[in-house]
């Protein structure tokens, strides 16, 4: 319901490479306001990339995931991590002394093995791969994801 305070993400792609991801883990708006944050967030103040130029708005697709709440998972060790989790369904969140990092589950996609996609998404918090102190944070969701096709191709499949 978009009337409900709810976490998301949106992601824009051109051409299958990420060109901006924005989102909240915790909910903060109601669902429809937390999507136009952070599309807006994705396509002009995603510090990866330059803002989304005008010409490269019809050429970009997007992604709208919405985040349920997140789970704790135990977190002692990398082992008892990778046990609880769920590949190809969990999106993860790490953290440690007020720093985070998360992946989508959709990272799955791309990294389908339970250690590198822990070995990423710790590169990403700015870890060494050797990395674990006992006071790591962990939690797990899950998203419903839809996809919106670019501009571009919106119009051409209307001309045939």
């Amino acid at each position: 319901d978009l009337l409900h305070e709810q976490a998301s993400f949106v992601t824009l792609t051109i051409d299958g490479r990420l060109r901006g991801c924005c989102g909240v883990l915790e909910p903060r708006h109601q669902l429809a306001t937390d999507v136009w944050h952070n599309a807006q967030a994705s396509a002009f103040r995603d510090p990866r990339f330059a803002p989304l130029l005008s010409r490269e708005w019809r050429e970009a697709d997007l992604e709208v995931a919405v985040l349920s709440p997140l789970t704790r998972l135990p977190s002692q060790s990398e082992r008892a991590l990778l046990g609880d989790l769920r590949p190809g369904v969990d999106g993860l969140v790490i953290a440690w002394h007020g720093e985070r990092a998360t992946f989508l589950p959709k990272v799955w996609q791309t990294i389908p093995d339970p250690r590198e996609f822990l070995r990423h998404l710790k590169d990403k918090a700015g870890w060494r791969d050797d990395f674990w102190p006992p006071d790591v944070e962990a939690w797990r969701y899950v998203t419903d994801t839809m996809a919106i096709q670019r501009p571009a191709a919106r119009s051409l499949a209307g001309t045939t």
